[in-house]
This record gives C-alpha cells, sequence and structure tokens, in this order.
C-alpha cells in the first residue's frame, strides 16, 4: 500500500520532480568573478526529461506498466487470503452432556440383586448456525464418568452408539471411560426430532446389597475433549463473518500538498472458495484513504458493495465488467479503512454443502489506475542545497538575465518559483523571480512552447550566494480536464544567460 500511494501521487507531478532530479545539472560554485562590459548571451545549458526517465530515477516503477498504446498505468494488488478458513469451523472445542436416570427400589426380596440397567443418553452437536449429517473426526477424546447414589454398587458400564463409527469401521462400543476419537467418523440423525444428535447406549451392570433407599439415581457425564474435523457435510442456515482492517501508510513525500483524482480507474476483485457447494456474499461496507484534516475518499461509488461469491478453487474475479471509479488522493492521507461481511449462505438455500479443514475463502483487490488525473491546484516543496559563501560578486556586475525556454508535452500547467533562504534561520530573504515561471500545458499531445524571463539582480545575487539553500515551489493545475501521462510525455528546458554589466548602481 505504502509503495502504491507513493507513485500515485508522484507520478501525477512529474514536471515537478524534474527540478529535484538532478539538483546539481547547473551548478554555480564555478563563478568566481565577471570581468568585461556590455551583454554576453550565454547558452549555459539545456535537457530533455520523458516521464520514463523520471520514473527510472525514482526506482520504485515496478508497479508501473503501460498499455498497447504507451499510456502509463499503476498496478497494485492488495490480498487479503485466509478471511475465512474452514478448520475454525470444523474445531468444534471441547463440550459436556450429562443425564439422570433414576431407578425405583426393586420389589422382589433378595438380599443381593445382579442385574443390567439399560438406557439411551442423547447428546446435541452445536455447530453454530450448521446443521450435521456426517463428519471425519481429526482428533479428539471421549470420557465417561458417573456420579449418584448408584455408583458404589456398578460392576461396571458398556456404551455404544450407533453415530460413531471407529476407525475400524465398527461403531463404537466399549467398557473402557477413555476414548481416542482419532480417525473416527460420525453420521448423524439429521430429522426434525433429531437434529444433530449423537446417541449413547448404556448397558449399566449392578450388584445391589443391603437394598435401603426407596430409589436408586445415577448422573451418566459424556465428555468429548478437543473435537476437531477433517471434513463435514451438513446444511448451514446463515453464517456471518465480519472483516475490518485499518492499515497506515506514509506518502514518504512531506513537501507535497493539495489533492487530485485519478479517473477511470478499475477495481477488481478477485475471490478464491473451496468450501464446497456454498455460495456467499461479499459485502464491502467500507474502502477509504483518509487522514489528518482532509476529507476521506471512498474506493467504491456506492456502499454497501456487494458482490456474490462462487465456488472457485482459483482465483477468479466477480467484480461486475467495465464498471470504473474516481479515486481521489489527498497528501494529507495517511491511513486506508476496509470493513466487509462475509454472509455465508445468504439466500437460506437447503443445499448439502462439504466443508474440509483444508477450505478457505480469500480476496484480492486489484487496482488498475491509469495515469489519468485532474487536480485544481496541487503543489511541491523542495530544497537545494547551495554553498557559494566564496563567491564575490563584483559591483560592475549589474545583472544576470536568465532565458528560459520550455516545450512541454505535459497535460498540466506548471507554474515555478525560487526563493533564496537565509544561512542561519532558514527564512525566505528573496525571490529569484518576481512572477512564478508558467510552463503551458499540452492537451493535444503537441509540444507547448513557454519562455519566461529571471532577472538575478547583483542584490538578489547577493542573497543568492549567502544563502545555504535554494527553496523551490512548483503548483500545478490542469484546467480542470483530465491529464493522461503516457511513456512519451516529456518537457525541453533550454537557459541563456544575459550578463549585464555596467554602471555602479546596484538594483
Amino acid at each position: 500500500m505504502k509503495r502504491f500511494v507513493f507513485l500515485g501521487t508522484a507520478l501525477t507531478l512529474i514536471v515537478m520532480l524534474m527540478f529535484s532530479c538532478n539538483k546539481n545539472r547547473f551548478e554555480l560554485d564555478h563563478l568566481e568573478s565577471a570581468q568585461g562590459s556590455g551583454q554576453w548571451k550565454l547558452p549555459i545549458g539545456s535537457m530533455n526529461v520523458s516521464t520514463m526517465d523520471v520514473l527510472n530515477q525514482l526506482g520504485e516503477n515496478n508497479l508501473i506498466s503501460q498499455d498497447a498504446a504507451g499510456n502509463l498505468l499503476i498496478r497494485y494488488s492488495f490480498p487479503m487470503e485466509n478471511l475465512i478458513e474452514g478448520y475454525t469451523m470444523l474445531n468444534l472445542g471441547t463440550f459436556n452432556s450429562s443425564a439422570t436416570f433414576t431407578f425405583d427400589k426393586p420389589e422382589w426380596e433378595k438380599s443381593i440383586i445382579d442385574t443390567v440397567f439399560v438406557v439411551r443418553q442423547a447428546v446435541p452437536v452445536d455447530a453454530d448456525s450448521a446443521s450435521i449429517v456426517s463428519a471425519k473426526i481429526k482428533e479428539g477424546t471421549l470420557t465417561q464418568t458417573y456420579q449418584g447414589n448408584l455408583t458404589s454398587m456398578l460392576v461396571g458400564v458398556w456404551i455404544s452408539s450407533p453415530n460413531i463409527i471407529m476407525a475400524d469401521g465398527d461403531s463404537l462400543s466399549t467398557d473402557a471411560s477413555y476414548v481416542d476419537l482419532a480417525g473416527a467418523s460420525l453420521s448423524l440423525n439429521h430429522d426434525k426430532e433429531a437434529m444433530d444428535t449423537i446417541y449413547f447406549n448404556y448397558a449399566i451392570h449392578c450388584r445391589l446389597e443391603e437394598i435401603t433407599e426407596p430409589s436408586y439415581d445415577l448422573t451418566t457425564i459424556i465428555g468429548i475433549s478437543n473435537l476437531k474435523l477433517s471434513e463435514l457435510s451438513g446444511y448451514i442456515n446463515s453464517y456471518v463473518y465480519e472483516y475490518s482492517q485499518d492499515s497506515s501508510f506514509s506518502l514518504g513525500l512531506s513537501n507535497l500538498h493539495g489533492q487530485l483524482a485519478f479517473v477511470d480507474a478499475q477495481m477488481r476483485v478477485e475471490e478464491k472458495n473451496t468450501f464446497g457447494n456454498l455460495n456467499a456474499q461479499l459485502r464491502i461496507d467500507r474502502a477509504e484513504f483518509y487522514g489528518g484534516n482532509a476529507q476521506p475518499s471512498s474506493v467504491f461509488s456506492h456502499y454497501p458493495y456487494v458482490l456474490n461469491l462462487v465456488e472457485s478453487p482459483t482465483y477468479t474475479d466477480i467484480t461486475p465488467a467495465g464498471e470504473t471509479v474516481t479515486i481521489g488522493l489527498n497528501t494529507e492521507f495517511d491511513r486506508f479503512g476496509f470493513d466487509a461481511a462475509f454472509n455465508l449462505n445468504p439466500n437460506q438455500e437447503s443445499s448439502l454443502v462439504t466443508i474440509t479443514d483444508t477450505s478457505s475463502l480469500s480476496l484480492k483487490l486489484h487496482a488498475t489506475i491509469p495515469l489519468k488525473f485532474n487536480s485544481s491546484g496541487i503543489s511541491y516543496l523542495d530544497t537545494m542545497n547551495l554553498n557559494m559563501s566564496s563567491i564575490e560578486t563584483p559591483d560592475i556586475l549589474k545583472q544576470i538575465l536568465l532565458t528560459a525556454s520550455f516545450d512541454s508535452e505535459m497535460p498540466l500547467n506548471l507554474n515555478a518559483q525560487f526563493y533564496t533562504l537565509d544561512p542561519v534561520t532558514n527564512q525566505i530573504t528573496d525571490s529569484l523571480v518576481v512572477n512564478p515561471l508558467h510552463i503551458g500545458a499540452s492537451f493535444t499531445g503537441k509540444p507547448v512552447h513557454s519562455e519566461a524571463q529571471i532577472s538575478v539582480t547583483h542584490k538578489r545575487l547577493e542573497h543568492l550566494l549567502k544563502s545555504k539553500g535554494l527553496m523551490m515551489r512548483f503548483d500545478i493545475d490542469t484546467e480542470g480536464q483530465n491529464a493522461v501521462l503516457t511513456n512519451t510525455s516529456g518537457l525541453t528546458i533550454s537557459l541563456k544567460a544575459d550578463v549585464i554589466y555596467g554602471g555602479e548602481e546596484n538594483l
């Protein structure tokens, strides 16, 4: 996310960055004195920089691609893998179930009674909103304990269940108090009267001596610990999973100020759903950039944004074809928020569903953002370090008149201003230009010629030589039009200097 926002903002300010990519292109530290008189017109430098040149200098262009027409695109993927995993749904944990059985005092007259009581206990299996038909047990243990005044007369208890099929293929039948269920399977009665229920049959062998109580009771406690299923087949009424994430990022350019809007961006949502025969629905309630005092910028045009999920072992696109959005970015943004809810079986369909512990639901958000944008005003501030304190300015020097020529194929207007800074306070001491240099926009692809003059007077030159740095401010706007950057968009700059001498008047 961090690289995506950095590039998305930096690329819209491509012309501004051209001025700062090579800050020593026109070095002045070779200037020591000037001799002569009159005016000299000296070509002192020129350069031609394309959009791709700047991208290569940035070194962060691995997200950049281009279409067949040469239009530049930002492509970014935001993966959200394993949002819902089958093993979490199949981890049923530990539960206990108890039943109490009461036996009246026998009517016959014997001092010792050796008998077997046969009883049945129903144990419900809770799997949230799912109704279980069958399941395979990955791990778990079954324990049985007893309470009541009949326990002192117990000889043994034999327990069996037609719903638990052990790993050897036989149904559960044992007198052990501890049973390892790993590898066993469940086959549950799926009807209205006995839904999601495991039945246990007890053969309780007792030897009664000195019968003194009017009745005897026995409480059977079935405990199933750490029950984890590897597979489950059943019916899901409805299962809603809510997901929320807020992540921070940094633009990486604190000297950018303003807001712009990317036009015709495509947000593609892909999903991978390995839950068998399970239809689901994704409801996005929030997807936005925000931060600072700026108004948040939504990614989608409306909320809730609802998409239907289908079974797919690989990532498949579920976004409506041809839908585009406008994404606004403000330089104050430093957070991205995403709220969503997943509704499994939203239409309450009564279809048999199979879930395994390897089943999962994953999403990927893909952004394809053409460098097509508009902005009513965004500025870039930068400082060029200077160290020219050893250079002297002879009184005979009246002024240096710089003529700057620009041929721009950039679809944006650029206004440039340069300020000298006090070496101690770092405050602005002077402006090299009275009015900002204006570089006209080219909205047709043909170069637009602009020309400006910078008068560096004797006094301004002194400020420049004493300055610890040169502050540069660049403002752009697109005149309300959508600017499109291509791989061939560029800017040609040439500079000529008129060194003017004569008189002792310092301007």
